[in-house]
């Protein structure tokens, strides 16, 4: 049995999260989840792709950072596949947003809702979104 860390259940839980929103929104978005690591830091990364829309191009890295103030902090990174280097890993120095909450699941609900606007603006879909 594969057992995740908490850093990447976390992470993955936010990605599922944001699929099922999407599922109920009927928005068809190809594009993988994937792991990444390289040995300072450990998540989950999103690529969203379209090969017949190259506007269609985006990665989303969400992770616990390796030095938080708290547990409840996650760090989002948002890029393009040419920003993805080796092991999944972003290549440059990309603007992120750190969420910090005392509740997992206050911080969970604003990182999906973040990421849900990421993937309505950069895409241009419309999403309801739960509150």
């Amino acid at each position: 049995m594969i057992k995740w860390t908490e850093k990447i259940r976390k992470s993955v839980n936010i990605f599922n999260s944001i699929a099922n929103e999407l599922l109920k929104a009927e928005i068809d978005i190809d594009g993988i989840i994937d792991v990444f690591n390289n040995g300072s830091e450990e998540g989950v990364l999103l690529k969203i792709f379209d090969k017949y829309n190259s506007k269609s191009d985006l990665c989303i890295w969400a992770f616990l950072p390796r030095e938080r103030d708290c547990d409840n902090q996650m760090k989002v990174i948002i890029g393009t596949h040419k920003d993805c280097g080796p092991n999944n890993f972003w290549k440059d120095n990309l603007p992120y947003k750190i969420f910090t909450e005392t509740r997992a699941i206050e911080l969970h609900k604003k990182v999906r809702n973040y990421i849900l606007e990421m993937i309505e603006s950069k895409l241009d879909k419309k999403i309801e979104k739960k509150v």
